[in-house]
């Protein structure tokens, strides 16, 4: 329903309108071409694309919580039985 509830500001929409376009170009190069416009990923830099206004390859964003979860236990028992 139109005026009902939180609305995004115009800045927010044009934002978001920026990063869709470029999703959207993104996955249409790699549907047609097999490239997504980036290298392959390396482990050795885990290089990662991040879609903003300003769209970068860059080291993995969350590589922080990532190493934090990497020594977690796989299942964590929550109740002892």
């Amino acid at each position: 329903m139109v005026g009902i509830g939180p609305s995004a500001s115009g800045d927010a929409v044009d934002e978001a309108d920026v990063v869709s376009r470029q999703m959207r170009g993104v996955w249409t190069d790699f549907a047609t071409s097999g490239h997504p416009g980036w290298a392959a990923y390396d482990p050795a830099t885990a290089a990662t694309r991040i879609f903003d206004q300003r769209p970068a390859v860059a080291p993995y964003p969350e590589q922080i919580s990532r190493e934090i979860w990497r020594t977690h236990p796989t299942v964590l028992v929550l109740v002892e039985i």
